[in-house]
């Protein structure tokens, strides 16, 4: 399990002061996720903290930073630029986003949306978190970030341009690319396949590789379509296990 420790600290920002978790170390539980997500968890924001009374966010409250009171207290920032978000999580990681775009720190805008997706992901908020995964596209795209040519980074953009809708992309850019490794060129080549079917949910490394049946998405039904589900088994198999589900919420909840 993960441990936290309770820690009183002052803004750098507005010069409030409480107490706070600040994360000690880090248990995953579940299966690696195709995108880089380990299981159930959301660590990036688990290690943000985000301020009681200004809602400034970073990793450190105390520490030095550039961002002023007035720019904080800005309508963008405090209402998250028009988005709702269901999820604690989200909320924090995207006023996170906005400081980092602030500071034209690109990679960091990336991995804060992808966090912000991952929060989402876990409260069923797809098209928020469809919209934050063409947004970290953009920011991969404007700024040339990860043309290192690392299979893990050629896989994570295929699950990115899949699951955000963009079958065309990941078909283009990867139906043929080697990765040089059997294991890799199968999580490449089941990206390739979903992407073929048209299918946005999400999996783990241990689905792809056939090790693992598990469903990490179900889709949402309408009540006629759940009173005929009763009596096709297969597709009640087919729906997300539920204490994962509180496990995934859970997780996100407890860190306000």
């Amino acid at each position: 399990m993960s441990i936290f420790n309770q820690e009183e600290l002052r803004c750098a920002v507005c010069g409030h002061v409480s107490s706070y978790y600040m994360c000690g170390s880090m248990s995953c539980f579940g299966d690696k996720h195709l995108d880089t997500r380990p299981g159930w968890h959301n660590p990036r924001s688990e290690c943000f903290l985000q301020c009681d009374d200004c809602k400034y966010v970073a990793p450190n409250l105390e520490e030095e930073t550039p961002i002023t009171l007035d720019w904080v207290k800005r309508k963008e920032y405090a209402q998250l630029e028009g988005y709702t978000f269901e999820s604690n999580a989200s909320q924090r990681m995207f006023r996170r986003y906005l400081i980092d775009e602030y500071l034209q720190d690109a990679e960091s805008c990336f991995w804060d949306l992808l966090s912000v997706a991952w929060g989402c992901d876990s409260f069923w908020e797809k098209e928020n978190a469809r919209m934050c995964r063409k947004m970290a596209l953009s920011i991969v795209e404007e700024n040339h970030l990860f043309e290192d040519g690392k299979p893990e980074n050629q896989i994570l953009l295929a699950d990115l341009y899949r699951r955000s809708g963009d079958f065309h992309q990941v078909e283009e850019r990867f139906a043929n690319l080697d990765l040089g490794e059997e294991e890799l060129n199968k999580l490449l080549q089941f990206e390739v396949e979903k992407a073929r079917e048209q299918d946005t949910k999400r999996y783990t490394v241990k689905n792809a590789l056939g090790e693992s049946d598990e469903i990490l998405d179900r889709e949402i039904v309408s009540e006629d379509e759940e009173s005929q589900e009763e009596n096709e088994p297969e597709k009640v198999e087919e729906t997300k296990n539920e204490n994962q589900v509180q496990e995934e919420q859970e997780a996100d909840t407890n860190l306000i």
